[in-house]
């Protein structure tokens, strides 16, 4: 039973790497010209908190099927900082970087994360390691590289490099989140967590995103838009934050962090069957180097 659910957390790592893979381009096309990035960030956190909160309800409260217990006072403010963490700087600095950036520099960048999920869970969470782990953090990292770079070129025009810094808090803010959470995770029940996650960041956010909100004009919107914002909604929100925080009751942060590693690779496969891009050795190569990359970041240092 213990191996299912670790295979489980294992599949909704990548569910959501398939997710996020998408997302690059499909967030571009709702952005700016028929919502713009805070307001998207509005609707996001929005639609988050509410989903959430009812989903605890239907499965928690009604039927009282959770034996954690409720959260305690001095708990809070660390579910404020997840919060703020985790959906409000997250969320706004992502949209508002990538807005102004290209999706290329955005995902060369997002590779910051599991580097500082490696370190952090090493320093902060006290968790072993191994050279094993070491290498699998550097292959993977070489290998998104490798994908993410062959045949385009960055771009450093000056709104792309606020573009760029935007992009890095993101990774840097989202990855402390999943560092923090995981304290959380260990004592209550998860949907409990992530409900309250998305109100501190709603709260946090409403000064930035509301005013952006009021000012798109819905009668511009065609339904291809409609669908992309559907999927940001319900995909890219709801479905993510849920199997992260599934996946961190079984695995280590560093982990949740290397999967990230797949989104190039996904988004390359995705784009081969597409038939808007052709398979090439070097490709291959960098699939390969991601592959063991997160492999080798599964593995368990040896207690001595």
């Amino acid at each position: 039973m213990k191996n299912t659910v670790s295979i489980l957390a294992h599949l909704a790592l990548f569910i959501v790497q398939l997710i996020y893979a998408g997302n690059y381009t499909i967030a571009k096309e709702v952005m700016p010209n028929y919502v713009s990035p805070l307001g998207l960030v509005f609707l996001r956190i929005g639609f988050g908190m509410i989903a959430f909160w009812v989903l605890h309800f239907l499965l928690v409260q009604k039927n009282k099927t959770s034996k954690k217990p409720s959260f305690q006072k001095k708990d809070f403010w660390l579910l404020a900082l997840c919060g703020l963490l985790g959906t409000a700087i997250n969320q706004m600095l992502f949209l508002k970087g990538l807005n102004l950036t290209t999706p290329i520099n955005a995902s060369i960048i997002m590779l910051i994360g599991p580097i500082w999920l490696f370190v952090g869970s090493v320093l902060f969470l006290k968790e072993g390691y191994s050279r094993w782990n070491i290498l699998g953090i550097t292959l993977g990292c070489v290998g998104a590289g490798i994908l993410l770079s062959y045949g385009r070129t960055l771009s450093f025009e000056t709104d792309g490099l606020l573009g760029d810094l935007f992009i890095l808090i993101n990774a840097t803010s989202y990855s402390t989140y999943l560092l923090l959470v995981r304290r959380l995770i260990r004592k209550y029940d998860i949907l409990d967590i992530v409900k309250w996650v998305f109100t501190f960041g709603f709260l946090f956010s409403i000064p930035f995103t509301y005013p952006e909100l009021i000012k798109t004009d819905w009668t511009l919107i065609v339904p291809a838009i409609w669908w992309a914002i559907a999927y940001i909604l319900i995909g890219v929100t709801f479905i993510t934050y849920l199997f992260n925080a599934f996946a961190l009751t079984r695995l280590s942060p560093r982990v949740v962090g290397a999967y990230i590693y797949l989104q190039p690779i996904l988004a390359t496969m995705i784009a081969l069957l597409a038939q808007k891009d052709e398979l090439s050795v070097v490709k291959i190569l960098a699939g390969a180097l991601i592959f063991a990359g997160v492999y080798l970041t599964t593995i368990k240092p040896k207690v001595s």
